[in-house]
């Protein structure tokens, strides 16, 4: 449905150059290790999908087949649970796919060590930011009519999280990236946090489901009762 929706793909159009700006800017510095002392945009790199995720967490829910939505309430409500878990794993695995082909592009600029530790380390920044933003997904995707009142929030939440990531990123170039023994030790705690995060997110996703699904099922049967009256 991500490829599929047009009203999905027409909201994520300004996640484009959000997206590819950093990506440039990491191509062209790809011969900087972090490792080095240097400051370059690779490390940038792993908060961009904090910065993405947000954008799809909060357009996801909006599609144009939204009338359709009533399908959902004929699944069991034992269902939910795995649908929530089943679209945490593709967005994973958009993080995987692309990590796994920084991983092989880094090996030959930095060397496998310096590669697998920022690889690694990249990984588990963007499944923190995966795990938390899940919790913004407010329903069953693609089965809300999208809602124009809620442009004028997205920016400033946009810039509050640019903010957040900016100092993220400075905490992680002073702090972080002196040492490898550092970066495999926060790696490690950011794997856990991940963990715990997410956990707690697709339960909270879940519910989320079960109450909009229940709004529907209220809708519906209010405007059965309202024709046949």
């Amino acid at each position: 449905m991500m490829l599929r929706d047009w009203q999905f793909r027409r909201q994520m159009l300004p996640l484009i150059p959000m997206v590819l700006v950093p990506m440039v800017a990491a191509v062209r510095q790809i011969g900087i290790s972090p490792f080095s002392g240097t400051f370059s945009a690779m490390h940038i790199f792993p908060h961009v999908f904090g910065m993405a995720f947000y954008v799809i967490s909060t357009v996801i829910v909006f599609g144009t087949d939204h009338q359709g939505a009533w399908i959902f309430l004929l699944a069991p409500a034992g269902a939910f649970r795995g649908f929530a878990r089943g679209v945490y794993a593709r967005l994973l695995s958009l993080i995987i796919a692309l990590h796994a082909i920084l991983l092989v592009l880094l090996a030959w600029c930095w060397g496998i060590r310096d590669a697998g530790l920022f690889v690694a380390y990249s990984t588990a920044v963007a499944a923190v930011y995966l795990g938390l933003e899940m919790r913004l997904i407010e329903g069953m995707p693609f089965s809300k009519q999208p809602d124009a009142s809620r442009n004028p929030f997205i920016l400033p939440m946009m810039l509050l999280g640019g903010v957040v990531m900016a100092i993220a990123v400075g905490l992680q170039y002073f702090l972080v990236f002196r040492s490898p023994l550092v970066v495999m030790a926060v790696t490690l705690a950011l794997t856990a946090a991940a963990w715990l995060v997410t956990r707690s997110s697709l339960e909270a996703f879940e519910v989320n489901i079960r109450f909009h699904l229940g709004i529907l099922s209220t809708e519906s049967k209010g405007l059965y009762v309202e024709v046949e009256g």
